[in-house]
């Protein structure tokens, strides 16, 4: 009996305390700074204003039939997009920096045009210098780290950048490469494979990572001094044939790994730990055959790593992520209740998610030659056929109601 009294006394003693602390916090909101308790959103500065993306070469696309990058765009506003990953030819510059007029004005003109419609671009280009004194067996070859000219190749890297940022001022944020993680992408001379597939004579793992955190740096670099304002991003990291959010979780940390060391860049004396003088947004493209819990927790995994490198906050884009639908409607319905449910993730469950590129504008039967038949058929619009013009599919229909767009997808029919 007294346990049941003292232990009734003593409940009533913590009631009466708590419920004077809460009219306390009632009466006095300011004890919450005072007492440190202030739970800060570590999120809060990324811009989620720019959220629904959408890529497609704009420049130099001799593939998709009767293709107009202003057709392009325009189509792209209808659907209700809000950032347009924008492909940069390398050769808008030469090997001695010399700029190609003809090329920066198509370049200029698609740019204002983007601009006037109110939507984002997000530039991209694939920098891989000719004038270093490294000879390149292809054109994505780069030295490995013992060439002799390893240092001169990342300083031209640093300087082409430079050009090309200074170039477009008006693109304020700029992906460093694709999907530099593969050896198709971002490889030693020697290597032999074709898209898609693991090769031979590439890049191991780390070594890749190794490298790609001195082209980051160099590149970042360049990019800060061509336009103070510009941010640059990480390349698409992809999961390569592994449909495994681990590859890319395994290869960002290596990178913060070789940050956190303060041996990097390995090109010169200086060294630095800031990230932001590596990239300042990550970027991957988070494809999967089918998006279910497992999508989001790899998603979730992945920037954990970031968290546990003390990051959070660092804001990321995925540069490419959508399904080939093969031509299949019932597919292609299944497909976009895919990228639905991994789009509203971005809304609830991923706050550092800025933008989200739907991959891509059209079908392209050329890819074939390349990408295999599978690479055809990842398009909301249909090519040009039998005398009509770029016919939407059933997804365009359902990606505009997504990213509440509006106007008539036939409008170029």
């Amino acid at each position: 009996k007294n346990y049941i009294k003292e232990r009734a006394i003593y409940i009533a003693i913590i009631n009466m305390k708590l419920n004077n602390f809460m009219k306390l916090l009632l009466l006095s909101p300011s004890l919450i700074l005072a007492s440190g308790c202030k739970q800060s959103n570590p999120y809060q500065h990324i811009d989620r204003s720019h959220l629904n993306g959408m890529d497609e070469p704009l420049i130099h696309d001799l593939q998709v039939k009767d293709f107009d990058a202003f057709t392009t765009i325009d189509l792209a506003k209808m659907l209700g997009v809000q950032s347009f990953r924008l492909r940069v030819p390398s050769d808008v510059i030469n090997s001695d920096g010399e700029v190609n007029e003809q090329t920066k004005n198509k370049i200029d003109a698609v740019i204002d045009f983007i601009i006037s419609n109110n939507i984002r671009p997000i530039g991209q280009c694939d920098v891989f210098p000719s004038n270093s004194g490294f000879v390149k067996d292809s054109p994505r070859s780069v030295p490995k780290e013992d060439d002799p000219n390893y240092v001169s190749y990342m300083l031209k890297v640093e300087e082409q950048w430079e050009i090309i940022a200074s170039l477009f001022p008006k693109v304020e944020i700029w992906e460093m490469g694709n999907e530099s993680n593969a050896n198709t992408f971002f490889h030693p001379n020697g290597y032999l494979g074709n898209f898609g597939e693991t090769g031979s004579g590439g890049f191991e793992f780390l070594e890749s990572a190794h490298i790609l955190t001195d082209y980051m740096y160099h590149s970042t670099q360049g990019i800060h001094k061509g336009n103070k304002k510009a941010r640059s991003l990480m390349p698409g990291l992809t999961s390569l044939n592994v449909a495994s959010m681990s590859w890319i979780s395994g290869y960002v940390d290596e990178i913060y790994l070789c940050i956190e060391t303060g041996d990097y860049p390995k090109t010169i004396n200086k060294k630095s730990k800031k990230v932001d003088d590596y990239f300042d947004i990550l970027g991957w493209h988070p494809y999967v055959q089918e998006v279910t819990d497992r999508w989001l927790e790899g998603q979730q995994a992945a920037y954990q790593v970031v968290i546990d490198h003390k990051d959070e906050g660092r804001p990321v884009i995925f540069t490419e992520f959508g399904f080939t639908d093969l031509n299949d409607p019932s597919l292609e319905e299944l497909q976009f209740s895919y990228f639905e449910k991994a789009y509203n993730w971005c809304l609830t469950d991923l706050p550092w998610v800025e933008t989200i590129c739907a991959f891509r504008m059209y079908n392209c039967k050329a890819a074939q030659s390349w990408g295999g038949l599978g690479e055809t058929t990842f398009g909301f619009f249909k090519e040009p056929e039998n005398g009509h013009g770029f016919a939407p599919k059933q997804k365009a229909y359902e990606l505009q109601e997504l990213y509440k767009g509006e106007g008539d997808l036939n409008k170029y029919y």
